[in-house]
């Protein structure tokens, strides 16, 4: 309504009429018109006035929110209507001003916080939580510095809280405490998420007591240093009963009463009849059956299995199956590891596992011990046989294979064959046969060999030793003629010539057509002499200087340049030359070279011709 009721003020009244003489006179007259200004029209305006007021304080505006909300001063008169779990704060009770209230409703199934501002209260409390579906009226107080709430923050109850013959569904504490000295009845206590805590007297006997009337059934002892959980009449549980502590009793017992299990003080465990489990397996601690038998059909799972200083007897009247699923059986004595077996990628290892212990294989040979086979684990596992080792296959050593001094190697029908004395020398009693390419070249001792008996030719091969204690190493026979051959003596001769004429406009290099050689040198040692001849004939054209220019190359590098030139002279004119140049190379190269010749002219309105055409490569020995 924006505003509190205030004071309506009639006016119009007339509260001095004029005297009446008691004259039958017209002013003595009552007229209706007079006595309607003098009351009645002043008490309608007043009424409507108050209707007006009454209209404008009674009107409730709602507004809904959805979040979070700070309410504003305007929201003087207003019902905020919260449909979602959230904070509504409230303006400061100072800026609110005096007769400021708002009304808050929660249409929500969570509670709604109503959150002060600044050091203001709200009915002492510096918050208030709003329930679902509950409706709350604030306003603010006479100093306008906290607020006033409709329902009280906190329900205190001093005497007995009755609901009369209601049911109350729900009671939410909103995990505070309820304090009570005398009964409550419940059908249960249910948690809100999280444990539920019964808190119990310190230091008493009975803190905690459920009984039937005056019967004690479970009585919970706070006694210091003597808590405990007394149950006062049986136990009987329809699922695992879990103890992580002590079970303290004389014996354990069967409905007739008889003491099957008895547990002495000390903790031994007497069975009367013996133990029988159907189980399909069982877990013992450390158990003691005093030298009796243990007879079981399925299997049993143990940690281990430790004598009473006699020997462990395993009898099957099958086989025994050791099946470790961590791929180790392990081998002790006195708790020392000293070889185990292992499953390696389904390879089966034998390892002994003490630092420079050997396997050793024993037997007997006649009622005599022997010691057939050693393996030194102190020398890298080298095996020591006691006797002959014989072998149905072959027999291979990555390393050194080495037999007594003075011993033999051989066959089953010469064992003989090869007979290696003290000192290394080998003697065969057989003349050797060895593959062919099979000996090395470097192992090559020639000594009393056939002479060949015929003349020596180029495809013949010899030994020689490659710069003199390096490697053996094959060459032909025609090495050696290019070896002997004095410096300067011509090896080789190549040519290549065009009888006819090749002409060029260009004025860039241009290959002359059949003017190409190729040669390979018998020695790196070995220089190519290249010689070039032609006869040129070029045209002149007026005007213009004009040259004529042959290049020779070996495969792409320049080996020298020969031109011939005429000054400027008539157009068609022609001018004849002669050219002829030899180049002294060093290609330092045995693999195949080229060689060729270029030609060009300075002026692409000339032609150049090169006309009967000649290049000779000779190979000089170096």
């Amino acid at each position: 309504m924006g505003t509190k009721w205030s004071t309506v003020s009639v006016s119009g009244y007339n509260a001095s009429p004029p005297s009446d003489d008691g004259a039958t006179t017209t002013a003595n007259e009552v007229k209706w018109a007079t006595i309607k200004t003098k009351l009645p029209d002043p008490l309608k305006t007043a009424l409507e006035s108050v209707v007006s007021k009454l209209d404008a304080a009674l009107n409730f505006a709602t507004t809904a929110k959805s979040g979070d909300y700070t309410i504003a001063t305007t929201d003087n008169g207003k019902v905020i209507d919260f449909t979602a779990s959230a904070t509504a704060t409230l303006p400061a009770a100072s800026s609110a001003g005096d007769s400021f209230y708002v009304g808050i409703f929660n249409n929500h199934s969570s509670s709604i916080t109503i959150a002060r501002n600044g050091s203001d209260t709200i009915s002492g409390a510096t918050s208030y939580t709003l329930p679902t579906k509950h409706m709350l009226w604030l306003f603010t107080n006479d100093a306008n510095d906290g607020w006033l709430a409709s329902q009280p923050v906190n329900l205190i109850v001093t005497g007995t809280l009755s609901a009369g013959s209601a049911t109350v569904t729900s009671l939410s504490v909103s995990d505070g405490n309820i304090t009570n000295v005398g009964d409550i009845a419940l059908d249960s206590i249910s948690a809100d998420g999280t444990d539920i805590n019964l808190a119990l007297t310190d230091n008493s006997a009975t803190a905690f007591t459920v009984k039937e009337g005056s019967t004690s059934y479970l009585t919970f002892v706070t006694t210091n240093s003597g808590e405990k959980i007394v149950f006062s009449k049986n136990i009987e549980a329809t699922g695992d009963l879990l103890v992580s502590g002590e079970v303290q009793t004389a014996s354990i017992g069967f409905t007739d009463g008889d003491n099957a299990l008895t547990i002495a003080d000390g903790g031994a465990v007497t069975a009367a009849a013996g133990l029988i489990s159907t189980a399909a397996s069982n877990t013992f601690g450390a158990t003691s059956f005093n030298d009796a038998n243990i007879s079981n059909v399925g299997s049993i799972a143990v940690d281990s299995v430790i004598n009473d200083d006699t020997n462990i007897l395993i009898d099957s009247a099958g086989d025994i199956t050791l099946d470790a699923g961590g791929a180790d059986v392990i081998i002790s004595d006195d708790g020392t590891e000293i070889g185990r077996f292992t499953n390696s990628s389904s390879d089966l290892v034998l390892q002994a596992t003490v630092q420079d212990k050997d396997l050793v294989f024993k037997g007997d040979d006649g009622g005599s011990g022997i010691t057939a086979l050693t393996l030194d684990m102190s020398d890298s596992g080298k095996a020591i046989f006691n006797s002959a080792i014989t072998s149905g296959g072959v027999i291979t050593s990555s390393s050194n294979l080495v037999i007594a001094n003075n011993g033999n190697i051989g066959s089953a029908g010469d064992s003989d064959s090869i007979a290696i004395a003290s000192d290394g020398v080998v003697t065969f009693s057989q003349a050797p046969v060895f593959p062919n390419g099979s000996i090395n070249i470097l192992d090559l001792d020639i000594d009393g060999a056939t002479d060949i008996g015929a003349a020596i030719s180029d495809a013949d091969l010899f030994i020689i030793d490659d710069a003199a204690g390096g490697t053996n190493r094959k060459t032909a026979a025609s090495r050696l003629k290019t070896y002997i051959q004095d410096a300067g003596t011509v090896l080789q001769v190549v040519s290549a010539s065009n009888t006819s004429t090749v002409n060029t406009t260009s004025t860039t290099f241009a290959d002359i057509t059949s003017i190409s050689a190729a040669i390979t040198c018998q020695s790196t040692s070995s220089k190519v002499l290249a010689m070039f001849t032609s006869d040129t004939l070029y045209s002149l054209v007026a005007s213009t200087n004009v040259t004529y220019t042959v290049k020779l190359l070996r495969d792409s590098v320049s080996l020298g340049e020969r031109s011939v030139a005429a000054g400027s002279g008539g157009g068609g004119l022609q001018a004849r030359a002669s050219t002829s140049f030899a180049v002294l190379d060093s290609p330092s190269s045995v693999s195949e070279l080229t060689f060729k010749c270029q030609h060009k002219v300075s002026s692409a309105s000339s032609t150049g011709s090169a006309v009967s055409s000649r290049l000779v490569l000779m190979e000089v020995a170096g």
